[in-house]
């Protein structure tokens, strides 16, 4: 693999350090995917879940706009009452 290849390869976390990083439990991480909230990690050679950048930048973006949401249902009835 050329050099460049391998700086451009995407991060790969367990599914504690993904956690860590989406501000979230790693339980309530493994609720996400049970419920299918959120697509399923690739696995590596144990067969434990692999995250990567992109799977964890995907999950922060589905995050935030469930949160932004909520936060504007919650404004819109405080604002009626």
């Amino acid at each position: 693999m050329r050099q460049h290849e391998t700086d451009m390869a995407d991060e790969r976390y367990s599914a504690t350090e993904a956690a860590r990083r989406l501000g979230i439990g790693r339980a309530t991480l493994y609720r996400w995917i049970d419920r299918r909230w959120i697509t399923k990690p690739a696995k590596d050679y144990k067969g434990d879940p692999v995250f990567t950048d992109g799977d964890v930048e995907r999950i922060r973006a589905w995050k935030d706009r469930i949160v932004r949401e909520k936060a504007g249902r919650g404004k819109a009835g405080r604002d009626a009452a």
